[in-house]
């Protein structure tokens, strides 16, 4: 049965290796960027597991904007074959969110593939956001 862990885990080589690909693109820090905020508490690392084995990671942090709060979903990563992971967990993770008293949820993305899936899901478009490597 597949199962999200309910502990926050700590980080690991295990969690980085699995998750830098993900930043391959990044410019703002990457997975470095993300470590430090795991490290430091700003943003909490959650292990998914399937029968004690680890399948994957994701990396949540909480916002506190003008009225309400805004559960930011960081990062996410993982695989098992014959499950597309981000449709079993981004509604878990939207019922932790409003079970934490969060008014939104955000989603940051630069995969074609992860925005349709986001989209399916209710996710609306919120803004573009552009950099330029110095």
């Amino acid at each position: 049965m597949l199962r999200m862990d309910s502990n926050l885990c700590d980080w690991s080589e295990e969690a980085e290796r699995m998750l830098a690909p993900i930043f391959a693109d990044d410019y703002s820090g990457g997975v470095a960027d993300l470590k430090n905020q795991v490290m430091t508490r700003k943003a909490s690392l959650h292990r998914v597991s399937q029968e004690q084995k680890t399948i994957g990671y994701f990396a949540l942090r909480i916002d506190a904007l003008a009225g309400m709060d805004e559960l930011v979903i960081l990062a996410g990563v993982g695989s098992l074959p014959g499950v597309p992971l981000f449709d079993v967990f981004v509604p878990v993770l939207v019922q932790h969110a409003k079970e934490a008293g969060c008014g939104s949820v955000r989603l940051h993305c630069s995969r074609k593939a992860v925005l349709k899936k986001a989209a399916a899901q209710g996710f609306a478009f919120s803004e573009w956001v552009m950099r330029k490597k110095l």
